[in-house]
């Protein structure tokens, strides 16, 4: 939808915010607010917030970043509040995540290739 396809466009600009949806939408802040929270059950600013974050999840699964690159790159201007906001939502720590995942692709490798590899 327009404002799902908004939201991705501007993700990382550490400037879009709410107001700036709003106007794009073509509605006052308020009105916005009280739509949109009618409709996803959340917030504005929750629902940028939570795409950040989906969109950190992504890039940290890659691993080829630095945490704090990741954070500027989805649009937070804070590296700690970054790390604090997706401890919040994921209940691990940004370095964390890149473990788990890690490890996770680790695990996904089928154990005869991996017999086979060791053995020749």
């Amino acid at each position: 939808d327009a404002v799902e396809a908004l939201v991705e466009e501007h993700l990382s600009s550490e400037q879009f915010d709410v107001n700036i949806l709003a106007e794009k939408m073509g509605f006052s802040r308020s009105v916005f607010y009280r739509k949109f929270k009618n409709l996803a059950g959340m917030t504005p600013a929750a629902y940028i917030k939570s795409k950040r974050l989906h969109l950190a999840t992504q890039m940290l699964a890659e691993g080829s970043k630095p945490v704090t690159e990741i954070a500027y790159e989805v649009g937070f201007n804070d590296s700690g509040y970054f790390s604090r906001v997706f401890k919040d939502e994921y209940k691990c720590s940004p370095s964390e995540f890149i473990r788990k995942a890690k490890k996770r692709e680790g695990d996904s490798i089928p154990r005869a290739s991996v017999n086979r590899t060791i053995s020749g």
